[in-house]
């Protein structure tokens, strides 16, 4: 998709029964170890909150883009569309 001559993007389109579902997708963390046994995860430390926050606005934004059409015309209708935002920051969910 090509949006004032830039290359824009959709994490996920999902097209069920002819009808397109776009989805996207923000993770932002907080730094986190855990060893235990054959698991060694580390997540990395997102620590701005703010920015955080405004990208996933501007997914919200996007979203609502594409379905008004902004990115091109498409054969196939718009059903909803979804933006998750997977964290495991609570300040994210004082903050937003």
């Amino acid at each position: 998709m090509i949006e004032d001559g830039r290359r824009k993007h959709i994490d996920i389109v999902v097209t069920l029964d002819g009808v397109l579902y776009p989805i996207e997708l923000k993770y932002r963390t907080k730094l986190l170890h855990v060893k235990d046994g054959t698991t060694d995860l580390t997540l990395a430390n997102h620590s701005a909150h703010d920015d955080g926050c405004y990208k996933y606005l501007c997914d919200v934004e996007r979203i609502g883009k594409f379905r008004d059409g902004c990115f091109g015309s498409s054969n196939l209708p718009f059903g909803e569309g979804y933006v998750i935002f997977l964290t495991n920051d609570e300040k994210y969910i004082k903050e937003c």
